[in-house]
């Protein structure tokens, strides 16, 4: 993020190694903009994401007050928010989280806000937030498609004003999607690559393929992720020499298609895995993103592998062994979690 942030700062393109970038997506490179510009980027940034979570906060607040009648609600919802301990650590990281969630809290008011009053702006601004949260993390791209259904379904409940919801829907869909499939666009003529992101393939292939592919064989995950030649591209392309003087989108997509046809081939298999990975994500406190701040655990690496071979108990024992303050502190946020997740 930092390189292509300095990339657009000096040359205004998004580019690394001299190629088009079509992995990363530029919302957050641009949020790292004025750190590159004035050289200090991490006082910048972390700026620029404590402003940030206060927007969110807001964002909570009103959702809370449109949603619910006493005022009271909404500043409990606010208070929650402000102290929920991993929108308080991501503030202090150079990642997506902190601007992802405001602009998804920004969709979310926006919609809330439609609903109540029927107004178009509120529409519009919701399908421009949405849309720009794709640019920082591609998943809500999917979003769109979804919500426009919702629009659909709950308009044709309404026999009075019908036309004018479902033209609402309509319009809803056609801003969210043309603001990403611009970029699709940019991708196509500049890099060959009809897709918005090519992180999706590298997940495909290297995450939810080799995770299958371990699984199916009985090896750890990290090891079959080596075998296929993560993180080094160049051992990928040993066994894919037809693709080595090819444009680099094709590669991605190479590898899209085939995790595509792992996970058709082993559906059961990898809908267990990503069963589990959900609880994983919901249950996870951020304990060890506070320890990783405070220099007190490994960087990079962690217990992702453990977990999926050796399953959520395997890799809280092995961590209560190898790293026991990681585990307390693991465990006392897991409560704030619980209460959070309880609430909801």
């Amino acid at each position: 993020y930092v390189e292509l942030a300095g990339e657009l700062a000096a040359h205004g393109r998004f580019a690394r190694d001299g190629e088009p970038e079509i992995v990363r997506t530029p919302g957050y490179p641009l949020l790292l903009v004025p750190g590159a510009m004035t050289g200090l980027m991490e006082a910048a940034a972390i700026a620029l994401q404590v402003l940030l979570g206060g927007l969110t906060t807001w964002w909570v607040y009103r959702i809370a007050l449109a949603l619910f009648e006493p005022p009271g609600t909404a500043r409990i919802a606010a208070y929650l928010y402000a102290f929920e301990p991993l929108s308080v650590v991501y503030a202090s990281r150079l990642l997506t989280e902190t601007l992802f969630t405001c602009l998804i809290a920004g969709f979310l008011h926006g919609l809330v806000s439609y609903l109540k009053t029927a107004r178009t702006a509120h529409l519009v601004g919701a399908a421009t937030a949405l849309a720009a949260s794709a640019y920082v993390r591609p998943i809500s791209g999917y979003l769109p498609i979804l919500v426009a259904a919702g629009l659909v379904l709950r308009a044709l409940r309404r026999d009075p004003e019908r036309r004018r919801r479902l033209a609402h829907s309509a319009l809803f869909l056609a801003v969210s999607l043309a603001l990403v499939g611009i970029w699709q666009v940019r991708n196509q003529v500049q890099a060959g690559y009809p897709g918005f992101s090519a992180i999706s393939d590298v997940n495909l292939y290297f995450y939810q393929g080799a995770s299958v592919r371990a699984a199916e064989r009985g090896v750890p995950f990290r090891q079959v992720q080596e075998e296929l030649g993560y993180p080094d591209y160049e051992a990928y392309l040993e066994p894919h020499p037809e693709l080595r003087d090819r444009p680099r989108g094709e590669m991605y997509r190479a590898m899209g298609s085939e995790g595509l046809r792992t996970l058709a081939q082993h559906p059961l298999i990898y809908a267990g895995i990503h069963l589990k990975g959900l609880v994983r994500a919901l249950a996870a406190p951020g304990a060890i993103e506070y320890l990783r701040l405070f220099q007190l655990y490994p960087p990079s690496g962690g217990l992702l592998g453990v977990a999926l071979d050796q399953g959520i108990l395997g890799a809280a024992a092995q961590l209560l062994r190898e790293r026991p303050a990681a585990f307390w502190s693991t465990l006392a946020l897991g409560l704030v979690a619980a209460v959070g997740l309880g609430l909801a």
